[in-house]
C-alpha cells in the first residue's frame, strides 16, 4: 500500500516539475514488482488454503483466478526486476557526485 501511495502522491503532486524519467520509469517497475507479489502471495496463499475444490467447483472464482493469473503475467518477471535493480543504482549513483554503475 506504501508503495502505491508514493508513486500516486509523486504523480498528482510532483515534487519537481521536470523530474527525471528514470525516477519515474523507476517508480513504475517498483510499483509494478509489488503488486505483482502480492498477487503472487495472494494466489498461493489462497490455493493453499482452499484447496482445489474452488478451482474445480466453483466457475466464478476459478474465472477469477485465471485473469488475475493472465494479467500478472503480461509482466516481464525477472526482466524488469533486473532493469529496476539498473534503475536503482543509476538513481542511487546520482546521489554519489554522478558515479554510474
Amino acid at each position: 500500500a506504501d508503495v502505491l501511495r508514493a508513486a500516486a502522491v509523486a504523480i498528482d503532486h510532483p515534487t519537481a516539475p521536470s523530474e527525471p524519467v528514470v525516477h519515474a520509469r523507476r517508480r513504475a517497475l517498483r510499483a509494478r514488482a509489488t503488486v505483482e507479489a502480492a498477487v503472487e502471495t495472494v494466489l498461493r496463499s489462497t490455493g493453499r488454503a482452499t484447496g482445489p475444490a474452488p478451482l474445480a467447483h466453483d466457475e466464478a472464482h476459478a474465472r477469477h483466478v485465471a485473469d488475475l493469473t493472465v494479467y500478472v503475467r503480461q509482466s516481464h518477471a525477472e526482466r524488469d526486476l533486473a532493469v529496476l535493480g539498473h534503475l536503482a543504482a543509476e538513481v542511487d549513483g546520482e546521489a554519489d557526485e554522478g558515479v554510474r554503475l
